[in-house]
């Protein structure tokens, strides 16, 4: 019996499946069983004319190199940034083994990628300049990788490249024939100026090879790659360098060029650079990018080479001068103010600014007090663990400190003297023969720090002349001589102090820096941190480690003084501004800063305002938590401002906290800092703990009611830093101490400043309590607040 035709079509289609899928399967039985060809890295011998690529080799185990590692780095190392913005043909997943490398050293790696529209550019040789994004990337690089570039580098980027490795950056340089779009010509732009050739060639081995006769080997290991001897070493595609260079790496004898006949042992990896430039032995030049790459990196002892290139890009050392500002900073920088009782909220300001900027790298500004930077500066002191940022004027570092002498400079007072035989002219009115004037004696001209010099000129005697009966001449007074400040550097070039700005680094033990702007007055230190901050050093002159710049007084405007009511005359120059009628009265603001609050912190804000509602005043909480700093405005309404943080581990004013806390006490206020790191008064001391207190009797109404014999306090209390007080009857007067048995005993623990006694005084009291208010035994705390408020609130 036959079968129906339809059937017959479906048979057949079930047939052609099974040979179709038997076809499929036959060739990879045949590849694998009975070719193994899954055991090799090769699919097969590959004609000597066929220049076409081989499949991937396969991966064999490796021991991994172990990295350098940076243990505790303060600050991480500038990043290595990759060119991809000339229309390389490479993707950055490529990076990742070289990537990871410099991972294990710290580094970061950035990549370049351009804002060109590539489609726009009609001719290569027409690519736009990028020099301007490429010298803000590179100011803080350790280190750039040039791969395969299909545009031509600008002269302009070149000059930034060359500025950047005579200033210590490495230069990776690759060019690979494999890559798309690589010729050696292209990239010749950029090395050629470093001494480096790449060869418009490619390498080949017919006898030994890894799989295809354009994977090399490499045979020689010499000079700083002398590490990688006996290692074996496969480059996927190369050509050779020339030029003035040190050869690293060179290939096998029987290794080929496809240009260069007659020659073997080429060289594929070379360090380049011009003496001449700076740039010797700074840039590194290799004719493979692939052996850098997945899978290639796993083959043999490739990872070896990986591991060396991010050894040279990680030994960097960028020479950092002072405008290379804050490269050379740690994560930890003290800001010291030159003297704290002469700032004013708008250098506070800069500090902020300078806060504000360092916070972005990654950096941390704290305040310090002044006495750091005298103690630093002293041979026999200690040296703080942190690097330091001061701004101060001439005056001060000069007659506190070594610094303008450690900078070169010593500061020069000159007095003009009058000019001999120079006589006073008669007032209007006066008749010929009118006594004449006698010139002012000579005026010393003195040196700070140093010996008077009296320059001296002979006086001719005027002769004397009867007075008539006409009106009697009015003798016109002779002006008093204005003295210039001068900074007198060591050659004796004079620079006008009001008129220089100085900004300038000195290295400190343990590797630590101290970082100086200084200027005449305010002003001048203000247009200092512009100019570190912008980088713009158009009319300086600078050095490695100092910057000499221009500054025309009058160039920050001063703060405009409040303009009186018409008809009311204008108030004399250093007259405090009068407080409006009813603007400060008795009333108490208690400021709990509690923005840096623990969960186990305790408020001492709250044994402040319990006791003042007990003495039946209304005090007003402000909470920085909620509200944020309060603004000298808000401080001026009131008489008496307690700004209280001693319950606080991380309590203390901050830059901005300053502001208005100056702004306020600058014009007459009370303010009480309870804090552990209250910034006034501050010493250079490690924290030390409190154990007892004693009393002392320069300020009796704050002692009132407190025992005479020592205040034990509680075991386990936290250190604190000690405080430190001028001696002197116009110092602060302490009225608490620390006791025998605390860390540095006699410290002050509570002191009153005023300034009184002042040619401008204002009235402004400031109180420092140096340690909690809750840490008193038996109701002392209670007792201490009430004298404070009859201290502070007095009329």
């Amino acid at each position: 019996m036959t079968r129906p035709l339809s059937s017959r079509p479906l048979i057949l289609r079930i047939v052609l499946g099974v040979i179709a899928l038997l076809l499929l399967i036959a060739p990879l039985f045949v590849r694998s069983v009975v070719w193994r060809l899954n055991d090799r890295a090769y699919v097969a011998d590959v004609p000597v004319v066929s220049l076409a690529a081989t499949p991937v080799p396969t991966a064999t185990p490796v021991v991994l190199e172990p990295g350098t590692v940076r243990v505790a780095q303060g600050m991480r190392a500038g990043p290595v940034v990759v060119d991809l913005a000339h229309g390389n043909r490479l993707n950055r997943n490529q990076f990742e083994p070289l990537a990871a490398a410099l991972a294990r050293r710290g580094l970061g790696m950035r990549f370049w990628l351009g804002t060109v529209d590539i489609l726009a550019v009609t001719n290569y040789q027409d690519f736009p300049d990028q020099s301007e994004e490429l010298q803000g990337l590179l100011e803080n690089a350790s280190a750039l990788v040039v791969a395969s570039p299909f545009f031509l580098w600008t002269q302009a980027e070149i000059g930034v490249v060359q500025r950047f490795v005579a200033d210590g950056g490495h230069l990776l340089l690759i060019s690979d024939p494999d890559v798309l779009g690589d010729l050696a010509q292209d990239i010749n732009n950029l090395a050629e100026p470093f001494g480096i050739v790449f060869n418009d060639d490619y390498l080949y081995d017919t006898s030994v090879n890894d799989g295809n006769y354009t994977y090399i080997f490499q045979a020689q290991f010499l000079d700083q790659a002398a590490g990688l001897a006996g290692q074996k070493v496969a480059f996927y595609g190369a050509r050779s360098i020339s030029g003035e260079v040190m050869p690293q790496v060179r290939s096998t004898d029987t290794t080929l060029s496809s240009v260069r006949t007659g020659i073997t042992g080429f060289t594929t990896v070379a360090l380049g650079g011009l003496t001449g430039k700076d740039t010797a032995w700074r840039v590194l030049a290799m004719s493979d990018f692939d052996v850098l790459t997945a899978p290639f990196v796993e083959r043999h002892d490739n990872r070896r080479l990986v591991e060396f290139v991010a050894n040279f890009l990680a030994s960097a050392q960028r020479l950092d001068t002072v405008t290379d500002f804050p490269a050379y900073l740690g994560k930890q920088v003290a800001l010291i103010f030159g003297n704290a009782s002469a700032v004013d909220a708008q250098i506070l300001a800069e500090g902020s600014r300078l806060q504000d900027s360092l916070g972005l790298t990654g950096r941390q500004l704290d305040l310090a007090s002044t006495t750091v930077l005298t103690g630093t500066l002293q041979k026999d002191r200690e040296m703080p663990a942190t690097d330091m940022i001061v701004l101060a004027d001439y005056g001060m570092v000069d007659e506190e400190t070594t610094l303008l002498r450690d900078l070169g400079f010593r500061l020069v007072e000159v007095t003009p003297t009058p000019m001999p035989g120079a006589e006073a002219a008669p007032a209007v009115g006066s008749q010929p023969g009118a006594e004449s004037l006698l010139p002012a004696p000579a005026t010393p001209v003195v040196i700070a720090g140093g010996a008077a010099m009296t320059t001296t000129g002979s006086v001719t005697d005027s002769t004397a002349i009867s007075i008539t009966a006409t009106p009697t001449a009015t003798p016109v007074a002779t002006p008093t001589p204005q003295v210039t400040l001068y900074l007198e550097m060591v050659d004796g070039l004079r620079l006008v102090a009001s008129q220089t700005i100085l900004i300038g680094q000195l290295q400190l033990d343990e590797g630590h820096r101290l970082v100086a702007i200084l200027g005449k007055d305010n002003a001048g230190i203000r247009a200092g941190v512009d100019r570190i901050l912008s980088g713009d050093y158009n009319g300086c002159v600078t050095g490695r480690d100092l910057a000499i710049c221009s500054f025309a007084e009058g160039e920050a405007p001063p703060t405009p003084a409040p303009t009186p009511p018409a008809g009311e005359p204008l108030p004399l120059p250093g007259t405090p501004t009068p407080q409006a009628e009813g603007q400060a009265t008795n009333a108490i603001l208690v400021v709990d800063d509690n923005d840096l609050v623990s969960p186990d912190d305790a408020s001492e804000a709250d044994v402040y305002l319990q006791v003042l509602t007990q003495m039946g005043h209304q005090p007003i909480l402000w909470s920085t938590t909620t509200q944020g700093t309060p603004p000298v405005e808000e401080l001026r309404e009131y008489k008496w401002v307690i700004w209280s943080s001693g319950g606080y581990e991380n309590g203390g004013p901050g830059v901005n906290d300053l502001d208005a806390m100056l702004g306020y006490i600058n014009t007459g206020g009370h303010l009480t800092v309870s804090s552990r790191r209250p910034f006034f008064g501050m010493s250079p001391n490690d924290p030390s703990v409190i154990a007892d207190v004693e009393v002392s009797d320069e300020v009796p109404m704050l002692v009132a009611g407190l025992p005479s014999e020592v205040i034990e306090l509680a075991n386990g209390l936290p250190p604190v830093t000690p405080l430190e007080a001028a001696v002197g009857d116009t110092g602060p007067k302490v009225a608490l101490r620390r006791g025998p048995d605390s860390g540095d005993a006699g410290a002050p623990l509570l002191f009153l400043a005023t300034d009184a006694g002042d040619a401008n005084a204002t009235g402004a009291q400031l109180m420092v309590l140096g340690m909690s208010l809750t840490w008193f035994p038996d109701d002392y705390d209670k007792q201490l607040v009430r004298n404070m408020a009859e201290v502070m609130l007095a009329p």
